[in-house]
C-alpha cells in the first residue's frame, strides 16, 4: 500500500517560492505605479501553467533570468503564484467581485483547474448577481475578457439563445452608428460585428438553441459566423461545423449541411467532466435511448473521434445489428480531412459489454473504462487513427440526435 504525503509536499513547494531560492524568473505584475515583482522558477511555472509554458519557450534570457510582464493583473490577484506552487488556495476573503476578478485572471494565465473551481463557487453561490449583471442596463460596458469569463461558466442558469442576444447586443454597442434594421446594413457592418464578437463566439453552446431559435437569431447574422469556429456545450470537443457534417453522414448527404440548415438538435446526455468518467453513469443517463452520438477527445493531442449509433446502449453482453451506424475522425488543427468510416458488418456493428464499460463500436472504437479507450479496426471500414490500441482521453461526450420540428 502507497503512502501520500500531499500535504508536506504542497507546503515545500510554497516555501520555496517563499525563499526565492534558485529562482530563474522574474514576473512584473501590474501597471505604474503599483508594480510588484515575483520570482518563480521555470521548471515548476512550466509544468503548472499552459500560460507559462508558452511564454518561458520562447523567452530570451538575460543574465540567465527570464522577465515576464502581466501588466493586466494585479499584483493582489497574482497570489495564484501559490495555487500554481501548492496547489492550494483560499477564497474565504474574497468579495464576490474580487473572485469575479480573479476568474478573469485565471483563464488569461489558463489555470484550468482553478477557473473550473471558480466557476463553480459563483454559480452556486453568486448565480442570481451574475444574472443581474447581466441583464443590467450598463452590461454592454463589460471589457471583452470580463464577458468572455461570463459565457464560460457552466449552468448560468440562462438560456442559450438569450446570452446569444446578450453578445450581439453587446457587439452592436461597441460600433458606432450601425442601422436598427438588418436589411440596412453593409458588408461592412456585418465585417465590424464579426470582428467585434469574434473571441465570444466560440464560447455559444449553439447546440443548447432550439431549431426555431436558431432560424429566428443567428440565421440573420450568418455572415459573421462564416469560417468562425463555435464550440457546442460547454465543450472545447466540437464546432457547429463538425455538427453539419456529421448530421450529414446521418442522412447520407452527398455535401454537407450548412451550419443554418442542420435539421438535427444535438442534445447532451453525458459529459465525463461533468458526470464523472464513469461506464455506470454513462449507462444510467444513456441507456434505451435510441440516436446517439459519442465524442471523444485524446489526450494530449488534437485528435478527435466519436461514432453514431442509430439504436439504444444497453449493458450485459451480446451485439446490437445496424448498418446505420458509422465512427469517425473529425478534421481539425492536425487533420486536413475528416474519416468517415461506415460499417461493413452490420450483424456486430454495437456491442452491449459489462455496465462498468462506455460504449461499444465493436472493437472499432470502444471505451474499456473511465478514460481508457482502444482502437484496432474490425467491423467497419476504414480505420480512423494512425496507431492501434488502447489511449487515454481528456473528455468524452454524448448527444442524443433529435430532428428539429
Amino acid at each position: 500500500m502507497s503512502s501520500k504525503f500531499f500535504i508536506q509536499l504542497s507546503q515545500d513547494f510554497t516555501q520555496l517560492l517563499e525563499s526565492e531560492y534558485d529562482y530563474n524568473v522574474v514576473i512584473e505584475v501590474g501597471e505604474k505605479p503599483n508594480i510588484q515583482l515575483f520570482k518563480g522558477h521555470s521548471a515548476i511555472l512550466y509544468q503548472r501553467s499552459l500560460y507559462f509554458r508558452q511564454k518561458l519557450v520562447n523567452a530570451v534570457k538575460k543574465n540567465n533570468i527570464i522577465e515576464i510582464k502581466l501588466p493586466t493583473i494585479s499584483a493582489k490577484l497574482f497570489n495564484i503564484i501559490n495555487y500554481i506552487y501548492g496547489g492550494m488556495v483560499s477564497l474565504e476573503n474574497f468579495e464576490v467581485s474580487a473572485k469575479f476578478d480573479l476568474l478573469i485572471a485565471d483563464n488569461e494565465l489558463e489555470a484550468t483547474e482553478l477557473v473550473k473551481h471558480l466557476q463553480s463557487q459563483l454559480i452556486n453561490d453568486n448565480a442570481s448577481w451574475l444574472r443581474i449583471i447581466l441583464n443590467s442596463d450598463d452590461f454592454t460596458t463589460l471589457q471583452e475578457n470580463a464577458l468572455i469569463s461570463f459565457l464560460k461558466i457552466d449552468n448560468l442558469q440562462m438560456e442559450e439563445s438569450e446570452i446569444w442576444d446578450k453578445v450581439i447586443l453587446w457587439g452592436k454597442a461597441k460600433i458606432p452608428n450601425l442601422l436598427p434594421n438588418l436589411n440596412e446594413w453593409t458588408d461592412e457592418n456585418f465585417k465590424s460585428l464579426k470582428i467585434t464578437v469574434q473571441h465570444c463566439l466560440p464560447h455559444i453552446r449553439y447546440f443548447q438553441i432550439p431549431g426555431k431559435d436558431v432560424l429566428k437569431k443567428i440565421k440573420p447574422y450568418r455572415q459573421i459566423l462564416e469560417n468562425t469556429s463555435i464550440i457546442t456545450p460547454s465543450s472545447s470537443i466540437v464546432t457547429l461545423l463538425n455538427a453539419a457534417e456529421i448530421s450529414s453522414w446521418i442522412d447520407r448527404c452527398s455535401t454537407i449541411y450548412d451550419i443554418t440548415e442542420i435539421p438535427y438538435e444535438f442534445k447532451l446526455l453525458f459529459r465525463g467532466g461533468r458526470d464523472r468518467f464513469s461506464g455506470k453513469e454513462f449507462h444510467k443517463l444513456c441507456d434505451n435511448i435510441p440516436g446517439t452520438v459519442v465524442i471523444v477527445k485524446i489526450n494530449s493531442t488534437d485528435e478527435i473521434l466519436g461514432g453514431y449509433n442509430p439504436l439504444v446502449w444497453k449493458f450485459g453482453g451480446g451485439y446490437g445489428t445496424t448498418t446505420d451506424s458509422f465512427i469517425f475522425s473529425l478534421k481539425n488543427g492536425n487533420m486536413n480531412q475528416s474519416i468517415l468510416s461506415r460499417v461493413i458488418n452490420p450483424s456486430q456493428a454495437i456491442w452491449y459489454d459489462s455496465e462498468s464499460s462506455g460504449p461499444w463500436f465493436d472493437n472499432d472504437l470502444r471505451m474499456e473504462n473511465s478514460k481508457k479507450c482502444d482502437c484496432s479496426r474490425q467491423t467497419y471500414d476504414k480505420c480512423i487513427r494512425s496507431a492501434s490500441g488502447l489511449f487515454s482521453i481528456d473528455e468524452f461526450e454524448v448527444f442524443q440526435i433529435c430532428k428539429n420540428t
